[in-house]
């Protein structure tokens, strides 16, 4: 019996809400987040603002993901299709901002980008971080494995093969080892790292096109369009969006316009229709609909000032952390709870606790790994 069914639309409201509240919490008793955010500037405010509750959708989508997982025995998106579409669009939108930030960057510069300075950036801003989360999954497997007294490190040939297993991370992958839902440890986010990376290496070769804008779209179209992974597609959307960016044109024309409000409007408008109209964000209309939300976004007010908010900067700030310790969170948690029957009737109370949790050990990891290492 469920004290407040899994799939509670108000329940999603109530919790996003309190963790807006431990956010400002967090602020005022950490110095630390009490100063300037030197990494979200200008008009960028509103993307790393929507960071964060893009984070939090992709919480609460797995938390749900989890919730059915421990019945069935089967990964599959829920049977709600806010819990999916949390999930999916804030993945759909970190591919959208990584496209823009970093097409721009290359617009920008001309196509002269020093590459080796970038990927030296990349890796400092993700590695580190994504290496202690790797830690901690492993440090839970050990633990499961003895626990259930599975052989992974007890003779030579097991330590040997479960190390070499173990390298996989390296580069993102999966190790293959004798431990069961180990997939679902972290609830597999690491594959959006994967295609991240593939971005970047990509960039190079893309900027044979930098002035031939159409001929770019042309390519990059019908590359998404015979692709099986139809998300894809909000990567050229970030990258349309910052093409318009960068044209003189239409920047004095939205100057003319100067119609903030309306910006905000068309966000909520074109997020809602995503919302609506869709089973799944990912496909060629849900990232023109995304790439339409996100110009109204950067030509907004931040949500006629919501975004700019300390909790919501905050918020967006550690969500790199969010993204990548959730899963660990509501893995660890759920193990140690009493059983399935005290989880299902209290599923709520215990998803925000580990949500709480989760925004906690994120404004540690973000302060003393993540920051420590991309500020050098």
């Amino acid at each position: 019996m469920h004290l407040i069914p899994p799939t509670n639309i108000a329940a999603y409201f109530i919790a996003s809400i309190a963790f807006l509240v431990l956010a400002g919490a967090l602020i005022k008793t950490n110095r630390f987040y009490q100063r300037p955010n030197t990494q979200a500037v200008n008009q960028y405010l509103g993307i790393n603002g929507l960071r964060g509750f893009l984070a939090l959708g992709v919480f609460f989508h797995h938390a749900t993901i989890n919730f059915f997982y421990q019945t069935s025995g089967v990964w599959q998106v829920p049977p709600s299709r806010l819990y999916t579409m949390l999930g999916q669009v804030g993945v759909a939108f970190f591919f959208i901002i990584t496209g823009f930030l970093f097409w721009r960057k290359v617009l920008v510069s001309q196509g002269k980008v020093d590459w080796k300075q970038l990927y030296l950036s990349r890796i400092k801003r993700i590695y580190p971080m994504y290496l202690f989360s790797v830690a901690i999954i492993i440090c839970f497997i050990i633990y499961r494995a003895q626990k259930n007294n599975i052989n992974l490190l007890s003779t030579s040939e097991s330590f040997i093969h479960t190390g070499r297993e173990w390298l996989k991370y390296l580069t993102f992958g999966t190790p293959d080892i004798a431990t069961k839902d180990l997939f679902a440890i972290n609830a597999g986010v690491f594959w959006t790292l994967i295609w991240e990376w593939k971005f970047y290496i990509a960039l190079p070769f893309l900027t044979i096109f930098i002035n031939q804008p159409r001929k770019l779209l042309a390519a990059a179209i019908i590359f998404c369009y015979t692709s099986n992974e139809k998300f894809l597609w909000f990567f050229l959307a970030g990258m349309i969006a910052a093409e318009l960016e960068c044209k003189p044109s239409y920047r004095q024309w939205l100057k003319a316009k100067n119609q903030h409000h309306l910006f905000d409007l068309g966000f909520i408008a074109f997020m809602s229709a995503l919302f609506a109209l869709f089973d799944s964000a990912y496909g060629a209309t849900q990232a023109l609909l995304g790439l339409i939300a996100f110009v109204c976004l950067l030509n907004g007010n931040g949500l006629w000032g919501l975004l700019h908010l300390k909790t919501c900067q905050f918020l967006g700030e550690i969500s790199y952390s969010i993204y990548l310790l959730h899963g660990i969170m509501l893995s660890i948690g759920i193990h140690f709870l009493p059983s399935n029957a005290f989880y299902e009737q209290f599923y709520w109370p215990i998803t925000a606790s580990i949500g709480a949790l989760t925004i906690f050990a994120s404004s540690l990891t973000h302060q003393w790994i993540e920051y420590r290492f991309y500020k050098k």
